[in-house]
């Protein structure tokens, strides 16, 4: 069995900012096993509308406790091998900068401690300090396009890059099964 793993902790009960513990999680069907922060549970239908209100909205979204931590990911259609990573990150990159003009964009990093390579950029959806920071990162499932985000306070940027790159170091492809987006 895999036991939790703990990145930050602190002796608080319940829904701490401090504390971060990560648990096994499988999405697609066993395609991906990957940890994720435990308080992460599906959102519910009417905060999906809410958050996400378009077509082709990702098919996994995970909220924590607070509705401050978001997580989504979608395996897209389009074959993407591990050689490409990057000019995939590099294009969506580009398509977020002419959707999102005037956002503040990070550099486009490339994770490679983990069994898969992730290439991930962050953008400061407020301009407001209390406003929240926005992580797509792109990675190869299986030979095909995966892209997840993650959202988060920006006054907690520093504990959630530590614990992305802890996250994306658990990555591990699973078997390919018939799952369909």
């Amino acid at each position: 069995p895999m036991e939790p793993i703990y990145i930050f902790t602190s002796e608080e009960e319940g829904c701490s900012q401090e504390t971060i513990r990560l648990k096994p999680f499988r999405l697609f069907t066993k395609m991906l096993s990957l940890y994720l922060p435990e308080e992460l549970e599906p959102m519910r239908e009417e905060e999906k509308d809410m958050y996400y209100p378009y077509e082709g909205r990702p098919p996994v979204i995970l909220t924590g406790c607070t509705g401050h931590l978001q997580m989504t990911f979608q395996l897209l259609h389009t074959s993407l091998n591990r050689e490409e990573i990057l000019d995939g990150a590099r294009s969506l990159y580009k398509l977020m900068e002419e959707e999102m003009p005037g956002k503040v964009f990070g550099n486009l990093l490339l994770y490679q401690e983990g069994k898969m390579p992730i290439a991930w950029f962050t953008i400061d959806l407020d301009r407001e300090e209390k406003g929240r920071k926005h992580v797509k990162y792109v990675t190869s499932l299986l030979g095909r396009f995966f892209l997840g985000t993650v959202t988060y306070p920006k006054e907690e940027s520093f504990k959630w890059q530590a614990a992305l790159k802890n996250i994306f170091g658990t990555f591990e492809e699973g078997e390919e099964t018939e799952w369909k987006t």
